[in-house]
């Protein structure tokens, strides 16, 4: 049997397309250990481009290695990422937590450090180089919109469109007005009306209000698919950052029906992108998940 395993090994060996003198292509039989050197040196090359801000990978390049770590010296890095289930983790030989060390797995978890870190990427792609955007991932896409505006200066101003996933709203209302956070609902695909109604809340903050003003930006909307033009509205407050230097105005983009394979609306100026990955970014309804990245 042993005899037979081996014949089928070499049968089944890798080979390489090369070129001939003759210019036609002549296939060249590999030993396994040749070909996991050769894969091994294009995942190299692969990890030097990465560290090269100047050079920008595919988004298909991204994709195929999502999740892929990279191996140091002869280990083996796995080609399908195991799931970290450990809660806590062992203290260093000084007993402290480095920079970035794992302590606790609800602030860090090397599992899903490899999908934050994928979509980081995946939202920056073709501009930054090999930067990486901010990324943190929740249970869920309302516990990403939570989090999101509880984390804003309080008290809270959301202008929402007028067309939006009802769940918003829905905890605007029941939850998160109880904590100081007010929302008001805007026509988001006229650009004038927009400025307007943030000059307006500017001038009504003379009296020492310095609370945030969330520009929260859902495109395409759900449900009727009303398209917002990002850039423009980010120009937009932009420009009233410029004339009113203490303003605190926070642009987020739901891009929950645009994954980053449509659109980057950090690209176009926005402060933090924010999916429901159960829908398009997950794209199998078996995923619950919510994702926030924020302008690298």
């Amino acid at each position: 049997m042993q005899s037979i395993g081996r014949r089928l090994w070499q049968r089944c060996s890798c080979r390489q397309l090369s070129s001939s003198s003759s210019g036609r292509g002549k296939v060249e039989e590999l030993s396994p250990a040749k070909a996991g050197s050769l894969a091994h040196q294009l995942r190299e090359k692969l990890n030097n481009t990465k560290n090269c801000n100047e050079s920008s990978l595919s988004l298909s390049t991204l994709l195929s290695h999502a999740g892929l770590s990279s191996s140091n010296g002869n280990s083996n890095a796995p080609l399908s990422p195991p799931i970290d289930l450990a809660t806590t983790y062992e203290r260093p030989a000084d007993g402290n937590y480095g920079e970035g060390g794992l302590i606790y797995s609800r602030s860090c978890n090397p599992t899903r450090k490899l999908l934050q870190d994928a979509i980081g990427q995946l939202e920056v792609v073709s501009q930054h180089g090999q930067i990486i955007a901010p990324t943190f991932a929740f249970s869920s896409g309302m516990a990403a919109v939570a989090s999101l505006l509880l984390a804003q200066k309080s008290p809270v101003k959301v202008l929402v469109p007028e067309d939006i996933y009802h769940g918003v709203p829905t905890q605007l209302h029941v939850c998160l007005n109880d904590h100081g956070i007010v929302h008001e609902s805007v026509d988001m695909t006229n650009a004038y009306d927009i400025r307007q109604t943030i000059e307006r809340h500017l001038d009504s903050k003379s009296n020492g209000h310095d609370g945030a003003l969330v520009v929260w930006m859902e495109t395409p909307s759900n449900p009727l698919c009303q398209v917002t033009d990002i850039q423009s509205i980010c120009d937009i407050v932009n420009d009233v950052r410029c004339q009113h230097e203490n303003a605190n105005i926070i642009t987020v983009v739901d891009s929950t029906w645009a994954p980053p394979v449509i659109t980057r609306p950090l690209l176009l100026g926005a402060d933090a992108v924010l999916h429901s990955g159960t829908k398009y970014l997950g794209g199998h309804s078996d995923v619950l998940l919510g994702t926030i990245s924020c302008s690298p």
